[in-house]
């Protein structure tokens, strides 16, 4: 996949995850880039708080059950991704809670001076199919940060031009 040089020489990339295999591949691409240009990785994991998400779910423990699951989950995809990384490549990790995952990443981006985020897809032929209803689809359309989207199954091979 060939980038435009201009994207790749900025500093900051937000990884959004959700610790599925699409956005671990996501992360990995953005460990690529990371270590050919000395950019810092943040990783980051939106959830759903607010009344609606307890009312809905029934119970504040399963409410808090779910955020020790998401920072439990976070501290090891970070132990991961630092174990693999290069000296050069700042990473750092943040949870943040929204009355949606779009609204999460968007106001995270903004307030953190982020230059792009990287999110994965799922791969499908067709811009409709692969974001049709996705979080992904969402922060594509509603960022007024740039948003590079890496499909399954592609590796980081460097930049060629």
């Amino acid at each position: 996949m060939d980038l435009p040089i201009a994207i790749v020489m900025n500093r900051r990339i937000l990884l959004p995850t959700d610790f599925s295999k699409s956005s671990k591949e996501a992360i990995e691409y953005a460990h690529g880039l990371g270590k050919d240009f000395n950019l810092d990785l943040i990783l980051l994991h939106a959830g759903i708080t607010g009344r609606h998400i307890s009312t809905r779910i029934g119970s504040r423990k399963i409410v808090e059950a779910i955020k020790n699951s998401s920072e439990l989950g976070m501290e090891r995809l970070y132990d991961a991704v630092k174990k693999k990384s290069a000296s050069n490549i700042n990473i750092s990790y943040d949870i943040v809670y929204s009355s949606s995952i779009t609204k999460g990443v968007e106001t995270y981006a903004i307030k953190n001076d982020i230059d792009f985020i990287c999110i994965g897809t799922k791969g499908a032929t067709g811009v409709k199919k692969v974001f049709f209803g996705s979080n992904a689809a969402k922060i594509i359309s509603k960022s007024k940060v740039p948003v590079i989207t890496i499909p399954e199954n592609v590796t980081y091979k460097g930049i060629k031009t």
